[in-house]
């Protein structure tokens, strides 16, 4: 921001301006306090000047979600966030070093899982932003591996790789192993499963038929993909119950299961 400002005030006297516009509220709401008791300069501030406005904005922002998006004078973006504030499961925060870290261990064999719709992200995007971050969004899918996203993308890995931490860093999207049927699932220990929760609005508005507590059940215990989707069901269906699956990875309600091979070498060496 300060950095946006100094640019402005070079180029036409943007922080002077507001700086004067403020201080001569200031100066009529304290002369109106002598008579009518004291008032707060603020709310009157507020109303009149643009940049007071933004300065709230970014304070109220970064308080309650952690990402800050401001446009300057109506001109320059500016925008900003608190990775700790952004990255939670349930009421857990995950601290930055681990987010970096899990950056880091970003493979071309996992998926990018967009946490927005495809079309709202889009819109959430600024002006100028690379073309190849919107390719990597549009080409994206949850059963596609990061190597066939960027061969899809006609996009280098590397470039693939730091888009996808560009995304994961904004809370835009989560890495995953890509969906399969093979895939082990079960309900995440975080989970919000009370029947008033506001992800079972959104989940009958999304899937309409449909009860999120009655399919949340089916992973009580580990379940594959395969297990989940019903084999005599029209095509139709098994892709609304893949949709379901996404929905319920991007809330965090379910959690992958891996089986890992540890291999010990005898003692005796025999």
């Amino acid at each position: 921001i300060a950095i946006v400002l100094q640019h402005e005030e070079q180029r036409c006297q943007y922080l002077s301006r507001q700086a004067k516009l403020m201080l001569a509220i200031q100066d009529e709401v304290a002369s109106m306090s002598d008579s009518d008791g004291s008032q707060s300069p603020f709310h009157h501030i507020l109303p009149k000047c643009k940049l007071a406005t933004d300065l709230k904005k970014a304070y109220d922002s970064l308080c309650t979600t952690g990402v800050m998006r401001l446009h300057i004078n109506n001109w320059l973006e500016v925008s900003f966030c608190l990775p700790h504030k952004i990255h939670q499961i349930g009421s857990h925060y995950i601290p930055p070093n681990a987010i970096e870290r899990s950056l880091k261990a970003i493979r071309p064999y996992h998926a990018l899982l967009l946490l927005d719709d495809e079309k709202v992200l889009l819109t959430q995007l600024p002006v100028d932003c690379s073309p190849a971050l919107v390719r990597v969004i549009k080409t994206s899918s949850a059963t596609k591996n990061i190597q066939q996203l960027a061969q899809d993308a006609d996009l280098a890995l590397l470039q693939v790789f730091q888009l996808a931490a560009h995304l994961v860093y904004w809370g835009k999207a989560i890495i995953i192993y890509p969906l399969c049927e093979n895939n082990f699932y079960m309900l995440s220990p975080d989970a919000n499963i009370s029947t008033y929760s506001p992800l079972a609005d959104q989940f009958a508005q999304q899937f309409p038929g449909n009860d999120i507590l009655t399919v949340l059940s089916k992973f009580s215990l580990p379940t594959s993909l395969s297990q989940f989707k019903n084999p005599l069901a029209p095509p139709m269906q098994e892709a609304q119950l893949v949709q379901m699956m996404i929905w319920m990875l991007q809330h965090r309600l379910l959690i992958q299961l891996h089986t890992y091979v540890c291999l010990l070498v005898p003692a005796g060496g025999g």
